[in-house]
């Protein structure tokens, strides 16, 4: 009777410790994915895309560097001249006095995300910036982005794996890849 109730718990405990490792895994191949795909696309800067979009008719045309759908439509853009713009279908509508360099900047969820030294902002286009996440002072943010429902940063020393729901962040060392 006794080795009865123990054979299922035991079984039990292989089942557990089994999804904990492929979860693992499955957790340092996604993030190492993620890590390493921006890296490859920041060692080239690619030149400016011209989108036909329906100003061209007035003569005016958008060179992009970058291009991030709006939320609720339309759509954001870095053009060749560091400006961060919002097109509606009809018109541009510039945003000015920004606090972010905008080689390191990414749109996730409707807002701006960007790192300063060792702290990470996030900032909705029309709304106040608002510090999300602070890492050791001697850790610098070096590159950021975003991939489906996550959004992640690194330093020297770690990744950062979090979503914008809150600012809770996973870190994984970097040693282990």
């Amino acid at each position: 009777m006794l080795q009865t109730l123990i054979s299922p718990i035991t079984s039990h405990n292989r089942a557990g410790k089994l999804m904990v490792f492929a979860r693992s895994i499955f957790t340092c191949l996604f993030t190492a994915l993620l890590f390493l795909c921006p890296l490859s696309l920041k060692a080239k800067e690619l030149p400016p895309v011209f989108y036909p979009l329906s100003l061209q008719t007035n003569g005016q045309f958008l060179a992009a560097k970058q291009l991030f759908p709006g939320v609720e439509g339309g759509l954001w853009s870095i053009d060749v001249h560091n400006r961060v713009r919002f097109y509606d279908g009809t018109r541009f509508i510039e945003l000015e006095n920004l606090a972010f360099e905008y080689n390191d900047v990414t749109f996730f969820e409707g807002q701006f995300w960007y790192a300063k030294a060792n702290k990470l902002f996030s900032k909705k286009p029309f709304g106040d910036v608002e510090k999300v996440y602070t890492t050791k002072l001697t850790e610098h943010i070096q590159s950021l982005g975003n991939g489906g429902e996550h959004i992640w940063f690194a330093t020297d020393q770690h990744l950062f794996l979090g979503s914008d729901s809150s600012s809770r962040f996973e870190s994984i060392e970097i040693e282990a890849f």
